[in-house]
């Protein structure tokens, strides 16, 4: 099973369409385990259909969001709770086999070099 880290706070209507995408990747592909990271409170209401493949479907509170508008150097130090950051931590650790993200291409970057290493 492979199981990816998702950041469900960047992208053009998030984090709607990431947890929708979310559920239906899991409905097509029985060997996938997703762990979404956003704003709890939001990943729960959004994702309370997802019924049948609830089990594998883990939703992460990181309340602190990169946008495009942040200077990535200083986001990756100071949003360590941030979707992006955890998400890489999380691939770092060996809890998750991967990490996606549509969010800043700076942040994501910055990211997999500095917590993820070369």
């Amino acid at each position: 099973m492979v199981h990816l880290f998702v950041d469900a706070t960047g992208g053009d209507h998030a984090p709607a369409a990431q947890v929708a995408g979310s559920i239906a990747a899991l409905r097509a592909d029985p060997d996938l385990k997703l762990t979404l990271g956003g704003d709890i409170r939001v990943l729960e209401g959004l994702a309370a259909d997802a019924g049948d493949v609830a089990a594998r479907l883990q939703l992460r509170d990181t309340p602190e969001v990169i946008t495009n508008h942040d200077a990535p150097a200083i986001a990756i130090r100071q949003k360590k709770r941030s979707a992006i950051v955890e998400g890489m931590l999380s691939v770092r650790s060996g809890e998750t086999d991967g990490f996606v993200s549509a969010g800043s291409t700076g942040g994501v970057l910055l990211g997999g070099m500095l917590r993820l290493g070369r």
